[in-house]
């Protein structure tokens, strides 16, 4: 037998194995790189009703471990954007807001949100489940006013978040001037 044929002989008959054992390869290096290049969230952040051009800045994110300094390697600002709520039912955003409500629901159940970036409209709606346990207005914040917001924009900390140093922190560099 050639070598050539001692290959096929091979192959014809143990190509399951040889699949097999290079698919379980693939998966052992595919679940050390996730292992080796995972973040985690120090912060999550929710802007709700805030326009989309907020979110492509790293402002709310980068920036602000940046700032904070002694910052693990790995850290991230968890940031859920594009959420909107609206108590107008005639709203063409009415079903995109109910799903909105329950995401947002969803993550302060799980206790995956910490601070809330949001307009006057959201903010009340928060306010009126007592879901903050501090709050402030940000308009005239220096991050804000670069995104160029003329309508008032507000912040709150979830009262069951259980990093509330962070959030305090959060707080304090959205409200700076």
């Amino acid at each position: 037998m050639s070598k050539k044929q001692k290959l096929q002989y091979i192959w014809d008959y143990y190509k399951f194995h040889i699949l097999g054992v290079l698919l379980l390869f693939c998966i052992i290096i595919s679940g050390i790189m996730r292992y080796v290049n995972r973040t985690e969230p120090i912060i999550y952040v929710a802007l709700v009703n805030i326009g989309g051009s907020i979110t492509n800045d790293g402002a709310l994110t980068e920036d602000y471990l940046a700032q904070r300094g002694n910052v693990p390697k790995r850290a991230e600002v968890a940031l859920y954007n594009n959420l909107y709520l609206t108590a107008d039912t005639s709203s063409e955003y009415y079903t995109y807001s109910q799903a909105s409500e329950i995401k947002i629901l969803g993550t302060i159940e799980s206790k995956q949100l910490d601070v809330v970036i949001a307009n006057k409209e959201a903010f009340d709606a928060f306010t009126e489940q007592d879901f903050f346990s501090e709050t402030a207005e940000i308009t005239g914040s220096a991050i804000i006013r670069s995104y160029g917001f003329t309508e008032p924009v507000y912040a709150g900390i979830i009262k069951n978040t259980p990093r509330p140093k962070e959030a305090k922190a959060y707080m304090s560099y959205l409200s700076k001037r």
